[in-house]
């Protein structure tokens, strides 16, 4: 049953507005785009393998999203075989041994954070072990967000923490998430230096890589938009709830994916970028994840439903949300 303006309109509020998924992108599940599906595919072989493994890519390529993914569904895929952690550098280096162990038992909610650095130390070394002894496969997967920040000596003592958990029977798979360049040449400079080395041939040896948007997966996304249900239940697409008139005459996101293209392109966003797979090298055209996330919810808040001319939304609103997500735009 096809849902009226009316029933549209009793749905929305500005309060609920600000909680659709499209708007708060960055704190709901992500969607789940060919490049992000691609990633996780890559992604569970390595967990399956219990190998470690990096990814590292330009900011606003998706990085923290895909770890959100990770997060959520990793679980259901592998029915809890394993626990799953999560820790963020958070842009800075520890400033002693004894303050890295600190963090790490912060972001596993560890209750007791003193001690000297033997106990630290020891402290996270039995919290890991608890946590991989409930689970079926005897293994922890730690997802390490903005590993740019670390230093060599850091991944030398995430992997003493590996070692000692491997003497108890327990897997520490860890998946290291940085930006590019700093994270690569992080690694290349670990390679050269000796004793680091180890450290980079046992995080830094597999990529798995975020693959930007190209036009059709920007295709899928605004595909996505147009179909997707908000409320969960209402029947309401989340494209019909923002414009309930102009959906109703014939306005879909997905087809007018040329004329969002061709405004990132007047912006210069759209790059090449080298892609290395079974096939060999080779470019593609592609977008940031940033910028496409930044653009849909300018245009589901600047733009009204009296914009629209029987359906269509004149190019100079696309310029305008292309413009918004690069920072061209004043408001």
């Amino acid at each position: 049953m096809m849902m009226s303006e009316k029933n549209v309109d009793s749905l929305r509020s500005r309060l609920q507005t600000g909680t659709h998924p499209l708007l708060a992108h960055d704190t709901n599940s992500p969607l789940w785009t060919p490049p992000i599906r691609h990633a996780y595919a890559a992604c569970k072989l390595c967990v399956l393998q219990r190998r470690s493994f990096y990814i590292s890519e330009d900011r606003g390529e998706g990085k923290t999203s895909f770890l959100r993914a990770l997060r959520e569904q990793l679980p259901n895929d592998f029915e809890d075989s394993f626990a799953i952690l999560f820790y963020a550098a958070a842009n800075r280096h520890a400033n002693s041994i004894r303050a890295y162990f600190i963090e790490f038992l912060r972001s596993i909610d560890h209750p007791t954070l003193t001690g000297e650095t033997a106990r630290l130390k020891a402290r996270v070394v039995d919290k890991l072990e608890v946590l991989a002894s409930m689970t079926l496969w005897k293994m922890v997967v730690l997802l390490l967000d903005e590993a740019q920040a670390f230093l060599p000596e850091d991944f030398g003592f995430l992997k003493d923490i590996q070692n000692e958990l491997e003497k108890k029977g327990i897997s520490l798979t860890v998946v290291t998430c940085g930006e590019e360049p700093f994270m690569k040449n992080m690694l290349t400079t670990m390679i050269e230096i000796g004793p680091a080395g180890a450290c980079a041939d046992r995080f830094g040896l597999h990529r798995v890589r975020l693959r930007g948007y190209d036009k059709d997966s920007l295709r899928e996304v605004l595909r996505a938009v147009d179909s997707k249900i908000w409320p969960p239940g209402s029947g309401c697409t989340w494209t019909r709830y923002f414009f309930p008139k102009a959906f109703s005459n014939g306005f879909r996101f997905e087809n007018h994916v040329d004329d969002l293209w061709a405004a990132f392109t007047e912006f210069g966003q759209i790059r090449k970028k080298e892609i290395e797979d079974e096939n060999g090298h080779r470019e593609e055209e592609c977008l940031l994840s940033r910028r496409i996330f930044e653009a849909l919810p300018y245009l589901a808040v600047r733009v009204a439903d009296d914009d629209f001319d029987h359906g269509y939304l004149k190019k100079r609103f696309w310029t305008a949300a292309a413009a918004h997500a690069v920072g061209k735009l004043d408001d």
